[in-house]
């Protein structure tokens, strides 16, 4: 899994360009999960060394170099890499190469040292029928700035195995190397300001007892509408390749539905005019402390047998888990790369498809797989309890996105034309969009209702330090949509114009606590962790902790020691990086 913050900045901001600018995440990453649910992740906050290619899914970084080699620039063959590259990764469609050391940041899963690894991949399916031009995973628009996240599976299915470059496909995994050939394969791409505030995965092309190469995928996530700040709309899709034929089931050609837990549980049906598929993912439901993303490696119809025209069919999934998963990083636009998803490779799962009847009954079954190697995540949040929800799109939107617009030829057909001119109408109706969820309103961003039993130890009291009136409300939303508490935050209003925050998990409460100081409206918000018996009512307010940067000291006094003294020259000392010092700050 690789991950670039915005390239746009090679360097973490500076407080002049923070003015100019705007608050902006830096740097570059990239992250595995391995063997025995164990993961380790490198990054840097520093992206001069990454390159990514402008006109195919070429990418790499170097985080540490060669003395005497310059970082490369573009691909280069496998031998240069390693003579070029002390850390550090390159990818193609058909080549991925890296060696990462774990930088010590994740402290909620089990971690390895060291991955390094080596291998081709040989495309099976991509996002389309086989022998057929490709689709975009959303449509047309994604050419366009609308929605965000953009997502494309750029293969759905694949082989991993060796080349010219190497007898084999091997992995290096914290020093024990597993070789493999024809390991099945899975890319995709994701970009924009970040991933959905709420979501499921799930994706499969490893089945027992099948006659020919199966893939699926389905996702689904809750997605904020472009121009609007506070309307989201539920968003979902299904995709099945079948010996060679693509079934696609997306809100423009059909309805998708979907019932999600926690942790555990993944049951997602879809049908369009001509088919049908339910999905079904069972599990231990396990409430994780913390989730989180990914790119997993694990119109012309050519066929009689094209899932667009004639044949009617339905799809069922059956999937479950005793793993407990593992806690993997996703792109924010809260906290940039953060802890944000739940995610397995062990999932167990059944796929059949029928033919459907006119009436709508089940027919003729054309497939009935299984697997033991799904991968299913969660991400995202909060998830206060299980999500219901639906996709909705009005007929205008439908009607647009499946023109068969080619977003790369030079002619526009009358029927384009003509669809393009109704861009007016679609935004209007994108504004009037409603989210449909039949147990939880995803909108809602904190959790009241909690058990009276339970502890009390995660609390935090607060006090915006103004004189003005605080709209408690807008600062209860404001936060829990900033923090993105996946188990929730209980935000209530006391008396003395303090406020209580109530948090359910250490994760959670930890990234709070971290991310300090915390404002609303450019006002300081100062916080004090209570105690076991203190009245929040009585608690004085009026201290809060901040870091203060001190340059151009003369060598020598850049001890602990002169650190303290001119801490309590400003204020109280607190505490002394002296890692700031080995930088030069």
């Amino acid at each position: 899994m690789y991950s670039v913050e915005n390239p746009a900045f090679k360097r973490t901001l500076t407080p002049l360009e923070m003015l100019q600018h705007g608050p902006r995440f830096t740097g570059v990453g990239a992250q595995v999960l391995g063997a025995n649910g164990k993961y380790i992740c490198q990054y840097s906050e520093e992206s001069q060394n990454f390159w990514g290619s402008r006109h195919e899914l070429a990418l790499g970084n170097t985080f540490v170099a060669n003395k005497a080699s310059r970082p490369p620039s573009k691909e280069v063959p496998p031998q240069e890499f390693n003579r070029k590259v002390l850390e550090g990764f390159q990818v193609s469609p058909l080549w991925n190469q890296g060696f990462i050391c774990d930088d010590g940041r994740t402290y909620y899963a089990k971690t390895v040292n060291t991955a390094r690894w080596e291998y081709s991949t040989r495309p099976i399916y991509g996002w389309g029928d086989v022998g057929s031009k490709q689709k975009s995973t959303t449509g047309w628009a994604a050419a366009l700035p609308i929605f965000e996240p953009h997502w494309q599976i750029c293969m759905a299915s694949g082989l991993s195995t060796g080349t010219c470059f190497s007898s084999s496909c091997w992995i290096e995994w914290d020093g024990e190397r597993f070789e493999f050939q024809d390991a099945p394969s899975y890319s995709e791409k994701n970009w924009g300001g970040g991933f959905p505030r709420k979501w499921f995965w799930a994706q499969c092309n490893v089945f027992e007892g099948a006659s020919g190469k199966i893939s699926v995928t389905a996702a689904g996530g809750l997605r904020q509408l472009p121009g609007l700040t506070e309307t989201f709309e539920n968003t979902a899709i299904i995709g099945v390749h079948y010996d060679g034929i693509f079934y696609e089931f997306v809100p423009w050609n059909g309805v998708v539905t979907w019932e999600i837990a926690q942790w555990g549980y993944w049951n997602i049906a879809a049908e369009n005019k001509t088919h049908m598929v339910i999905f079904t993912s069972l599990g231990d439901v396990i409430f994780p402390s913390l989730c989180y993303v990914k790119s997993f490696h694990t119109e012309n119809q050519n066929s009689a047998k094209s899932n667009t025209y004639g044949y009617v069919d339905l799809v069922e999934l059956e999937a479950t888990t005793t793993d407990s998963g593992t806690t993997l990083r996703a792109p924010t636009v809260e906290a940039g790369l953060t802890p944000a998803c739940l995610d397995t490779c062990l999932g167990d799962l059944k796929l059949k498809i029928w033919e459907k009847n006119v009436g709508g009954s089940k027919g003729k079954l054309i497939l009935d797989v299984k697997s033991d190697m799904a991968a299913l995540e969660v991400g995202g949040g909060p998830w206060f309890n299980t999500w219901k929800g639906k996709t909705t799109t009005p007929e205008v939107i439908k009607s647009a996105l499946q023109v068969p617009i080619d977003v790369e030829g030079k002619l526009i057909t009358r029927r384009q034309k003509r669809v393009m001119a109704n861009v007016n109408q679609v935004d209007t109706e994108l504004a009037n969009l409603n989210i449909i969820d039949e147990e939880e309103d995803p909108i809602v961003v904190l959790e009241e209702n909690k058990a009276d039993e339970e502890s009390y130890d995660l609390c935090l009291v607060g006090r915006v330090i103004t004189d003005s009136i605080v709209n408690f409300n807008s600062l209860r939303n404001t936060l829990a949509d900033l923090w993105h508490p996946l188990r929730g935050v209980s935000i209530t209003e006391l008396e003395n114009k303090r406020i209580l925050f109530r948090f359910y998990s250490e994760i959670d409460f930890k990234r709070v606590m971290d991310g300090m100081p915390w404002f609303f409206n450019r006002h300081l918000i100062i916080f004090h962790r209570l105690a076991r018996d203190e009245d929040p009512n009585l608690i004085q307010l009026w201290n809060a902790v901040f870091w203060v940067q001190i340059h151009n000291l003369p060598k020598g006094v850049t001890s602990e020691g002169t650190a303290r003294q001119m801490g309590d020259f400003i204020g109280k000392f607190m505490e002394y990086d002296s890692a700031m010092v080995t930088r030069g700050g």
